[in-house]
């Protein structure tokens, strides 16, 4: 008989056929019985007698449906002892065991729990509610390794340790749940190499560090530890062997820290692979080493779900929705051809195309197609390409017709050859059938292969098959327009393009002028700029500074030496077509061509949103076509590469699969940096890759069962837990004089929900003992009294119930604590002082009020001073900002928003709340020095603190108060 809390099966020198008889029962710790284990069981302490108590038969969670009154019953039994065990363990939360969380989540409502178990099911292999206080019968070698360690933990690390199940002793979080990741991954299969492995994990798990070791870890914990920082930050096998040596010198004599990084994987995985080079199958989970057929599982015949509207069940099946990847590689996979003649994947067969000679390459420029039937553009021949418009737009062909096109090819692998034979002389009838192929293969020449994917049932009812990716069109076209303008050597405008147009026979200005000395002149366009022009554009783009984490330094790409833009990856051009380069040419170019760059940049900006309304992707789609035919007419064929003909099929791909972020390659890319990451031995890059990714997969599956430890991979966001707001720079603290002490607490009371009906009364109030006074007087009035009417107000009140209100009236502290950075919303703030000594520009802010006649503003300004009021009870951070005047505002013709940061107003009413300001930053204005653009900032808070929708955050932050109008009608200078 074992102890107490450990049950004894069969003996395992039975036969088979007695041992799996015996594995279904256990021993009864208060008799000799054998009891029927195909019941659940669990454990039971209570004063220090164990009783093996029968739950009722569990098969419900996975054979009984849904909808039956077995399975909810079942249900509401399950909460019921999951909301008991949480009642005990004094939480607020407790774990949801449904498919979809997998006791990850935690939830506060029981009935969300119920509501998740309705409608998911149970994961998987949970008859036995270990997250939710249920003990079940553990195995000899695991509750072993609980027990011991349970007895060589200290408890004095308060946060480390929760009350045990199995009485009132402790249990280290860590080492409960490395115990339950060797639960995890033991294996059913009793066989010698398994138990071999298990065993020395077991062991690990045990050993402490060094011998009279009394922190939490053990030799497995520490390696663990170690191994993560080695997969996140990148270290190399030697320096991790060096750092393993020095941490051993350190720890006192006979430690059990491996010393080598051949040691600590062999923590890990104490199996060498060779070992299992003859399996077919994974050890530990039985995952077959091959791949599995089409035929198999749930890739043919789906996964049985139940729909709750009928009623009914149905089959679900995984799709592949699209493909997402640079156009070269779009090619490889739909089979299409991506050059030449029929480059366009959309346009297919007609695709307008034309051979340049001087220049030869492909262009592709009849975008007059798109436009309207009656439209002027489509009679004019010498601003376009010499011909007449085309009539009839782009014939859309569906996923069925375009799967007739490639029915009758026949994939041929491998390269072909050239026989040398000699040449038969063919009949009659076998020249009639030779031409008769090469028709076909001429019909079919835009196909180089019939794709893989037209083999999925699914393929050709799909409306779009391959999307085009924003992110390398926003690179190429951005490269492109940079290259033309600043002509650095790589521009598409020089002799071979203007004797393109030559050939054309369009736009005569333009052409080359050959001198009497035999030189060739080419006369300027109308975007060609002068070497101060060029100038200006990149001083322009040198001198901005944006917040932090907008995109990297705009300055580091600008040459002002070589007047070029260097470097520039996808995200550099993205922000510099998006936001920058539409400020940079105000000064330059002439308006036409001006606000037809802008146009286009414009249209990025829009087509890149996160939130697009569907009701204006017609009118954005119109305004793109009049812009590529504006390119047209003003910039040389050669402009008109493949790239800078697919932003006219972008609209519609978003009309079918949603905004464009969804389907650009950044995280592709950002992840094939990882694995290029992986790389040590640069002479076998795959090895490295494999061996990198393996070993980071084994360290992450450990990871997940160890408490407060980060994912590895994931970098933590630099606001998370920061949303209320953090000071980061320059903490100092003062003491208020009265004038600001006094305009400081009017602001936090003036936007303060509790305040609203204290704030009405006290206008009517004032107004009732001055009749006769102006609204002006009133609010002046309001302003200079409220706070001390208030503070007697709310202490007259018998029964207050807001204890915010309490703490409220009675003030701040006059001991204030100022920053220079303050992060909040998402937001990085800096102070004007602050942002001087960065390369970034943090200071910017706006802010919607209302003035006195009820119309709401944007009021713009920048960060003086960062404080921090202490309420005792809780902190309110306030922003002391230097607002620019509202009647230097401007919005010109081209829609930006310029100010005149010089010229300051409302100095009367200085505070904000930091939590209702949005960051904005400021561009100098190259059409006047003295006046400054405007560019919203950015942030990224979804998945922050719960976060699930942007929108519904902003409604809740900046909705505080808004009863109250705020006056912006103070003294300016």
């Amino acid at each position: 008989m074992e102890s107490k809390n450990t049950i004894d099966t069969a003996s395992s020198g039975a036969q088979n056929q007695e041992k799996d008889e015996a594995d279904l029962f256990v021993t009864s710790p208060l008799s000799s019985e054998m009891v029927d284990v195909d019941q659940d069981v669990f454990w039971e302490g209570k004063g220090g007698d164990f009783l093996l108590k029968f739950k009722m038969d569990r098969r419900w969670m996975y054979y009984a449906h849904r909808s039956s009154t077995e399975y909810r019953e079942g249900v509401t039994e399950f909460v019921t002892f999951a909301d008991n065990d949480r009642k005990s363990r004094m939480s607020m939360h407790m774990l949801c065991p449904c498919r979809d969380c997998k006791n990850e989540q935690m939830i506060e409502d029981k009935d969300e729990v119920h509501a998740h178990l309705i409608m998911n099911g149970f994961m998987k292999k949970y008859t036995c509610w270990t997250k939710h206080g249920e003990q079940e019968a553990p195995d000899v070698a695991a509750e072993e390794v609980l027990d011991q360690d349970v007895e060589n933990t200290a408890a004095t690390r308060e946060g480390m340790f929760v009350p045990s199940p199995l009485g009132g002793e402790t249990i280290d979080l860590d080492t409960q749940c490395l115990s339950t990741m060797l639960h995890d991954i033991e294996d059913a299969e009793d066989n010698d190499r398994d138990y071999e492995k298990f065993s020395k994990l077991v062991e690990d798990c045990q050993m402490p560090l060094y011998d009279g070791c009394k922190s939490k870890h053990s030799k497995l914990s520490c390696v663990l530890e170690l191994m993560k920082l080695k997969a996140s930050n990148g270290w190399s096998d030697k320096n991790f062997t060096e750092l393993l040596e020095l941490l051993k010198d350190l720890l006192p004599e006979g430690n059990n820290l491996p010393q080598t990084t051949y040691e600590a994987k062999q923590v890990l995985c104490p199996l060498g692979p060779e070992e299992y080079a003859d399996l077919d199958v994974c050890p530990i989970c039985g995952a077959s080493r091959y791949k599995r057929a089409k035929s198999e599982g749930e890739g043919s015949y789906g996964m049985r779900a139940h729909e709750h509207g009928t009623q009914m069940h149905n089959n679900l099946h995984a799709m592949l929705f699209c493909t997402i990847n640079d156009n070269p590689a779009l090619g490889n996979l739909s089979g299409q051809t991506v050059k030449g003649k029929w480059a366009c994947s959309e346009c297919m067969e007609e695709t307008r195309s034309k051979w340049l000679k001087h220049s030869h390459k492909t262009v592709y420029m009849g975008h007059r197609r798109f436009l309207p039937r009656y439209h002027p553009y489509r009679n004019m021949r010498k601003n376009f390409n010499g011909h007449r418009g085309t009539p009839g737009p782009l014939t859309e062909l569906t996923g069925t017709e375009v799967h007739n096109l490639v029915m009758g090819i026949t994939n041929e692998f491998g390269k072909k050859r050239k026989v040398g034979k000699r040449k038969e002389k063919s009949t009659s009838k076998e020249k009639t059938e030779e031409h008769v192929e090469k028709q076909k293969t001429k019909e079919r020449s835009m196909w180089k292969k019939k794709s893989i994917f037209w083999r999925l049932p699914y393929w050709k009812d799909l409306e779009v098959r391959h999307c085009i990716d924003l992110m390398h069109v926003e690179k190429n076209v951005c490269e492109s327009l940079m290259g033309l303008l600043l002509n650095p050597g790589t521009t598409k405008d020089g002799l071979n393009a203007r004797r393109d147009l030559e050939d054309m026979g369009v736009r005569s200005e333009l052409h080359p002028i050959t001198t009497e000395s035999g030189r060739v002149y080419l006369p300027p366009a109308c975007y060609t700029l002068s070497k101060e022009e060029k100038i200006d554009l990149l001083t322009c783009l040198s001198g901005i500074k944006v917040p932090s984490g907008y995109s990297s330094r705009i300055s580091r790409l600008v040459s002002l030496q070589d007047l070029k833009l260097v470097g520039m990856k996808s995200h550099d051009c993205h922000v510099l077509i998006t936001q920058l380069l539409p400020v940079a040419i105000r000064n330059i170019l002439p308006p036409k061509v001006r606000h037809t760059i802008q146009r286009l940049c414009s249209f990025f900006h829009a087509i890149g949103q996160k939130i697009i309304d569907p009701e204006g992707l017609d009118e954005l789609q119109a305004e793109l076509v009049r812009t590529l035919c504006h390119l047209e007419m003003y910039f040389p064929p050669t402009f008109f590469d493949i790239m800078e003909h697919l932003p006219v099929h972008l609209v519609r791909q978003t009309k079918c699969c949603g905004p464009a972020f969804m389907t650009q390659m950044y995280p592709c890319e950002r992840y094939l940096g990882i694995l290029k990451g992986y790389v040590r031995n640069r002479s076998h890059p795959e090895g490295s890759i494999i061996e990198s990714y393996t070993t980071e997969e084994a360290i992450a599956f450990c990871v997940d069962y160890m408490s407060e430890t980060s994912s590895i991979g994931l970098p933590r966001s630099h606001h998370e837990g920061r949303l209320d707001g953090v000071g980061t720079v320059g903490r100092k603290t003062i003491r208020l004089d009265r004038k600001v002490y006094d305009k400081a607490h009017f602001t936090v009371l003036q936007h303060m929900t509790e305040v609203v009906p204290y704030v009405d009364e006290h206008l009517a109030v004032i107004r009732q003992e001055n009749p006769g006074r102006s609204e002006s007087w009133v609010r002046n009035k309001h302003m200079s009294s409220f706070n001390e009417w208030l503070k007697n107000r709310i202490a007259r009140l018998q029964n207050l119930s807001s204890e915010t209100l309490q703490w409220l009236s009675q003030g701040p502290e006059w001991s204030t604590t100022t920053w220079q950075g303050y992060d909040i919303n998402g937001y990085t703030f800096h102070t004007v002082k602050q942002d001087s000594k960065c390369t970034v520009q943090n200071s910017g802010l706006r802010i919607e009020a209302a003035s006195d006649g009820g119309r709401r503003d944007q009021y713009y300004g920048k960060v003086e001073q960062i404080l921090e009021l202490d309420y005792l009870k809780f902190k309110v951070p306030l922003f002391r900002c230097r607002w620019v005047d509202l009647r230097n505002v401007k919005v010109d013709n081209e829609g930006f928003t310029t100010v005149n940061l010089a010229n300051n107003a409302y100095r009367d009413e200085p505070f904000v709340l930091a939590k209702q300001v949005v960051q904005v930053f400021y561009i100098v204005d190259p059409c006047n020095k003295k006046l400054h653009v405007v560019r919203e900032g950015k942030r990224r808070i979804v998945g922050l603190d719960n976060i699930a929708d942007e929108d519904d955050y902003n409604q809740h932050v900046h909705g505080i108060g808004q009863e109250i109008p705020l006056r912006r009608g103070g003294r300016r200078r």
